[in-house]
């Protein structure tokens, strides 16, 4: 299958980041500006990764996109509305998967069905219809702490897509992983990406992981956080498998793009503390 997707350009942007910024107090009473002003758009259907240097504000741009934290300045629009709180339209995936160990891994899944009130048998067709698309069909009545690590982060996904959100926000979903099952689930996320059409916004420390997941990477400078490049990803034709991908010369080049890019921020961070 083709692994290039065209995001639905002409259409209005699903998420709008206009002049946001984030800034907090410690308790020493010193202001820390964690992201600096910031101007973004991201388009339905886009795959966007998110890298820079620890400390760079993504986690804080994830947190106000989610509705966790309330920008210091700006204002963050999801479709047009203005977004000051978390809402079903929305979804986050952790880096740790936070199942609840008592229930099963169906009812893990189905729990956001609990909390909408719906129908017993409406929330268990839901769950079962993503534990199939994630590969847990055969693991439904396990208990969740019977699950590998890369299984629960399945379950974890499973959970928040069953909630239909429109957007999907994931800071670091494999980050705890060994590599073979990283890649595994990595190769899975692209194709439930390419299948349920949703938007995504992934923060990764792996240059690699972003060449691979998105359709558009952007880099972060160190602190003050600051996006300071946004680059289109399309590796091929658009006719190679995911595993060729890795093989291509593109994804070599964005990688050393990116990677240098990122060495060039704290080469500067490194001039200014002089």
């Amino acid at each position: 299958m083709p692994t290039y997707f065209e995001p639905n350009r002409g259409y209005s942007p699903v998420i709008e980041i206009d002049e946001v910024s984030q800034t907090y107090v410690t308790d020493s009473g010193e202001k820390v500006v964690a992201l600096a002003p910031t101007n973004l758009t991201i388009e339905p259907g886009e795959f966007v990764c998110i890298v820079g240097p620890s400390g760079c504000g993504k986690s804080t741009m994830l947190k106000m996109l989610a509705g966790f934290l309330v920008p210091t300045t700006g204002e963050i629009r999801l479709n047009g509305n203005a977004a000051t709180k978390p809402g079903k339209d929305r979804g986050v995936v952790f880096q740790h998967a936070n199942l609840y160990p008592w229930m099963s891994v169906k009812e893990n899944v189905a729990l956001y069905g609990v909390f909408q009130k719906l129908p017993k048998n409406e929330r268990e067709a839901t769950a079962e219809k993503f534990l199939k698309l994630v590969g847990l069909e055969s693991f439904m009545d396990r208990k969740t702490y019977e699950l590998s690590g890369g299984m629960q982060q399945r379950c974890q996904i499973a959970r928040v897509l069953a909630a239909n959100p429109e957007v999907v926000l994931m800071d670091e979903p494999f980050g705890a992983l060994d590599p073979n099952t990283r890649e595994r689930l990595q190769f899975e996320l692209l194709e439930i990406w390419r299948q349920n059409k949703r938007t995504y916004f992934f923060i990764t420390h792996s240059v690699e992981e972003a060449v691979l997941l998105s359709t558009r990477t952007l880099v972060m400078s160190p602190r003050p956080g600051r996006v300071i490049k946004d680059i289109g990803i399309k590796i091929g034709e658009g006719n190679l498998t995911d595993r060729e991908k890795l093989h291509h010369p593109d994804f070599a080049r964005y990688c050393r793009e990116i990677a240098d890019s990122i060495r060039e921020t704290e080469t500067d961070l490194e001039l200014e503390d002089a």
